[in-house]
């Protein structure tokens, strides 16, 4: 069930979010779905919905394979903090702060990655004009995710 969800997300993430996206702004549902699957099934699912995730993604986008190693170091990552601290699995609040964060990590993982292969933007310049609202746009579709149930396919 897993894999298949895990599919049809890389689906809507290349067919439905270029018809939401605000410019070359588009939120991140792979992302979004690793980081519920980090917190609702664990250690092992989250690594392999990850390592897919990050495959398919890094297929369809960069090429560069940097999501196929970040998102499972990202899934594996929050699996281990929801295990190490108490969090209130239902709250709202709480998922949001969490896939915030991984946003915000995700986002200068890919400014460092991507500034070394001498892009004429400055590193200012990709953090204010597509690090942060990538990160708000995806934050927001988090909260959007989670009130239409996708947690519950999880």
């Amino acid at each position: 069930m897993l894999y298949l969800v895990t599919i049809l997300t890389a689906v809507c993430q290349l067919t439905l979010v270029n018809t939401v996206a605000i410019g070359n702004i588009r939120p991140d549902l792979l992302l979004i779905l690793v980081v519920f699957v980090a917190m609702k099934k664990g250690l092992m699912k989250a690594a392999l919905a990850g390592i897919l995730a990050g495959f398919i993604e890094d297929i369809f986008s960069t090429g560069a394979f940097i999501n196929t190693l970040a998102f499972p170091v990202y899934g594996i990552l929050v699996s281990l903090l929801k295990e190490k601290f108490y969090f209130i699995k239902e709250k709202l609040s709480v998922e949001l702060l969490i896939v915030f964060a991984v946003c915000i990590v995700d986002s200068i993982v890919h400014i460092i990655y991507f500034s070394n292969w001498d892009y004429p933007p400055s590193i200012l310049a990709l953090a204010v004009f597509i690090a942060v609202p990538t990160v708000l746009y995806t934050s927001f579709a988090s909260v959007l995710l989670n009130l239409c149930g996708l947690k519950y396919f999880l």
